[in-house]
Formats: C-alpha cells, structure tokens, sequence
C-alpha cells in the first residue's frame, strides 16, 4: 500500500514538472512574458513568435517578443521603446533599469 502511494507521488511530481515546464509564457512560445496576466496567448496575435528578424521588426524589452512598427510605444530617456501588450508597456514604465 505504501509503495504505491509512493509510486502515484513520483508520478504526480513528474507530471507537475512537465507541465510547468512546457507551458511556461502561456504555452505558445514566448519568453515568459506572463500573458495570463494580459489576456492569454490570443492577446498576443501573431507576435507570439521569436525575436525579430527584419528591419521593421523590434524586440519588446520585457518579454522578448517581436513587435512592429504598429506596437504600443514608451519613450524613455529620448529612445523609443515597443511593446506587446499595455501589461509589458506598464511593467517597464514601473522600473526601466530592470530592461535597459
């Protein structure tokens, strides 16, 4: 009896493992920007992807995903920043040396 509750513990660790590690940033990729906090995966559109690739693209400095030029945008420090979502623009705006 005992081992078999030991056996169903091992089982449900490894099973909690995978799961958090596998669906870390929502599950769709991204480099743990949280989006269960803005929306889900789906708030994210098509930027749910890797970090830019081309001219138009940039890199958003909380979460790492790629945004284009019609992303939401802070300046700090006279440079212009681009975000995913509001959720990142604000987490920046609260502590910019954190990202820079």
């Amino acid at each position: 009896m005992l081992e078999n509750i030991v056996v169903l513990l091992v089982i449900a660790a490894a099973a909690v493992f995978v799961v958090r590690r596998f669906t870390r940033g929502g599950g769709c990729g991204c480099s743990g920007c949280g989006h269960e906090s803005h929306g889900g995966p789906a708030a994210c559109g098509d930027s749910c992807s890797p970090p830019p690739s081309g001219p138009d693209e940039e890199k958003d400095p909380v979460c790492g995903m790629r945004v284009g030029a019609d992303a939401i945008v802070l300046e700090h420090h006279g440079r212009k920043y681009r975000f995913c979502s509001e959720h990142c623009r604000d987490n920046f705006a609260r502590d910019p040396g954190r990202y820079v």
